[in-house]
């Protein structure tokens, strides 16, 4: 017998509603994970937060201004991404893969492709100690 255990922030708000865990109630935590990564914000209230500066065209002043060089489409994108990911009900998040795998293949593709090691400078000193491959 298995119980879930998390971060509140990060676990799915269905299954803390209904103690039920689904196929998509992992996408929940990639989704806070993703917007983590572009604003360097703390979870509580981030999905909100983003979603707004969307919806204002207010994105740039809430991303992490260590980011740079990011290309523009996918700086929409990706935020856009995170909250689609973060959605409260696991019936309006995306299929793990129809949607998200393919984007996450894709993302990882366009690093690969252009080079945007600046946003994921980590991941070069992990590839060079070939731990973990992004």
């Amino acid at each position: 017998m298995t119980s879930t255990v998390g971060t509140f922030c990060y676990i799915d708000p269905e299954y803390q509603q209904t103690g039920m865990l689904g196929v998509k109630s992992d996408i929940y935590s990639l989704g806070i994970i993703f917007l983590q990564i572009l604003t360097a914000k703390s979870p509580m209230g981030l999905t909100h937060h983003v979603a707004r500066a969307i919806e204002k065209g207010t994105l740039s002043e809430i991303l992490d201004p260590s980011l740079f060089d990011w290309p523009q489409e996918e700086a929409l994108m990706f935020p856009k991404l995170g909250v689609q990911y973060a959605e409260l009900r696991c019936r309006d998040k995306p299929d793990l893969g129809k949607v998200v795998l393919p984007e996450l293949n894709r993302l990882r593709n366009l690093v690969e492709d252009t080079d945007l090691i600046s946003f994921f400078d980590h991941t070069r000193e992990i590839r060079a100690n070939n731990s973990v491959a992004f």
